[in-house]
C-alpha cells in the first residue's frame, strides 16, 4: 500500500515537472511560428500587395491592367507620363514575344534574361532593391507577374525620364545598355541593335505614334538608369 502511494506521487511530480516544461516550450513554439510567418509577409508585402490573385504565371488581359492600375496608383507621376511608358513596355514586350514562344511571364532566355520583357540577371539585383524595396531572386522573378510589371515599368520608366522620352534611346538601351540605337552589335541570338530598336517603334506606332520618336543621329554613351 506505502509503496503504491509513493509511486503516484512519483507519478503526480513527473507529471507537473513534464507540464511545466512542455507547456512553456508550446507557447514559445507557437510565439517563434507566429513571429516567422509575420515576419514572412511583410518580407513580401512590397510585392504582394496590390491584389495578390493576379500575380500567377501566365496571368494576362484584366488581371494584368488590374495589376499595372495598382502600381500606377502608388507611383508619384503624372498620368499622362505613366501612359507614355505603359506603352513603351508594351512595344518591348510585344516585341520579345513576336520573336519566340518561349517569352512571357514564366520565360527564360538561354543568355538568362527572364520574363516579359527580358531582365537579365546581372540587372535583377540591383533593379529589385531598387523598384520593390527587397532583392528578388530569379526564380521568384521568373515566378511573379506583379514583380515583373513592377520592375519593368519602374525601369524602363527611369530610362524614358533620364533619356528625354527618346523612344528610341529607350529601346536601344534596354536591348545593348548602350545609347546608339543605329548599332549594329549584335546580341547571342544574332539581332543587331538598329533592327531591335526598328521592331519596338513598329510596336510602339500600333498603339502611340506620337512617341516615336524622330531623332535620326545617335551617340553611342552608357545609359542612365
Amino acid at each position: 500500500m506505502l509503496r503504491n502511494v509513493r509511486r503516484s506521487h512519483v507519478i503526480l511530480v513527473l507529471s507537473v515537472v513534464l507540464f511545466g516544461f512542455i507547456v512553456p516550450l508550446d507557447i514559445y513554439l507557437w510565439r517563434k511560428n507566429r513571429q516567422t510567418v509575420v515576419e514572412a509577409k511583410e518580407a513580401i508585402s512590397p510585392i504582394s500587395s496590390p491584389p495578390t490573385a493576379a500575380v500567377q504565371p501566365g496571368s494576362t488581359g484584366q488581371s494584368y491592367k488590374n495589376d499595372l492600375d495598382a502600381f500606377w496608383a502608388r507611383t508619384p507621376h503624372d498620368q499622362e507620363r505613366n501612359l507614355e511608358v505603359s506603352a513603351m513596355v508594351a512595344a518591348i514586350r510585344h516585341r520579345e514575344e513576336r520573336f519566340s514562344d518561349r517569352f512571357g511571364y514564366g520565360s527564360h532566355n538561354p543568355s538568362g534574361a527572364t520574363g516579359i520583357t527580358q531582365v537579365m540577371p546581372a540587372s535583377l539585383k540591383e533593379w529589385s532593391v531598387r523598384c520593390l524595396g527587397r532583392e528578388v531572386s530569379q526564380t521568384e522573378y521568373q515566378g511573379n507577374n506583379l514583380a515583373q510589371i513592377l520592375i519593368s515599368h519602374c525601369q524602363i520608366g527611369r530610362l524614358w525620364d533620364n533619356h528625354n522620352h527618346d523612344s528610341r534611346v529607350v529601346a536601344s538601351c534596354w536591348f545593348s545598355g548602350r545609347t546608339d540605337f543605329n548599332g549594329v552589335s549584335e546580341d547571342s541570338e544574332n539581332t543587331p541593335v538598329n533592327r531591335y530598336v526598328a521592331d519596338v517603334m513598329a510596336n510602339l506606332a500600333k498603339v502611340r505614334p506620337d512617341l516615336v520618336s524622330s531623332s535620326s543621329k545617335s551617340e553611342n554613351k552608357p545609359c542612365k538608369w
